[in-house]
């Protein structure tokens, strides 16, 4: 079962990595009249952790961007993120019931991320790149602090409302491991300047 989850999980970054190559090779037509922006964004939403036996929580976390856009369709960009609340999980330790707090300490991250434009101001875009995830756990008490980091990718899709100013809705998938998953869904916004 852990070689195919393997297999599947880099099938999955393949797959992603091969559309961001995709869509910065078909930058042509409009590269000409780009100039080139800078940007921030601010995002927030809800943060899942879970393990394969069952351990499941939601925290919520917030995450502030910037970036720099290279051409239309390609751009990088580094992440800060942190928890806003904590995540609890009801477990069964036998013959005890114990509440299990998941916090989201910090994560920080370097990214790709490849847009592909739908129509004037509307943009679809896969992002990938490395995460560092720092996490703290606690049950009965007992305070543990651990650390993390690997490749992580995701989509979105953005909307312009002004010149400068996009909404923006996110899928990441943080950390995809075998023994654990770390994904979050947010909303925010984006600022060129």
């Amino acid at each position: 079962k852990r070689l195919v989850k393997k297999g599947v999980i880099i099938m999955k970054r393949f797959f992603l990595t091969l559309a961001i190559v995709l869509v910065s090779i078909n930058a042509n037509a409009e590269t000409d009249e780009f100039v080139s922006k800078n940007y921030w964004s601010l995002t927030a939403g809800s943060a899942y952790y879970t393990e394969p036996d069952g351990f499941d929580t939601t925290a919520y976390m917030m995450a502030i961007s910037v970036g720099h856009e290279l051409n239309d369709y390609l751009s990088i960009e580094t992440r800060l993120g942190f928890g806003l609340t904590d995540g609890t999980e009801t477990v069964y330790i036998n013959p005890y019931i114990y509440t299990m707090f998941f916090s989201l300490d910090s994560l920080y991250g370097v990214y790709g991320k490849g847009c592909f434009i739908l129509s004037r101001g509307l943009e679809v875009y896969g992002i990938a790149g490395f995460t560092k995830v720092n996490a703290s756990f606690q049950i009965a008490g007992i305070k543990e602090s651990d650390s993390d980091s690997g490749i992580s990718y995701g989509f979105g899709f953005g909307c312009k409302l002004k010149p400068h100013l996009k909404i923006k809705a996110e899928y990441m998938s943080y950390l995809d491991e075998i023994d654990y998953d770390f994904k979050s869904l947010e909303l925010g916004i984006v600022r060129e300047f």
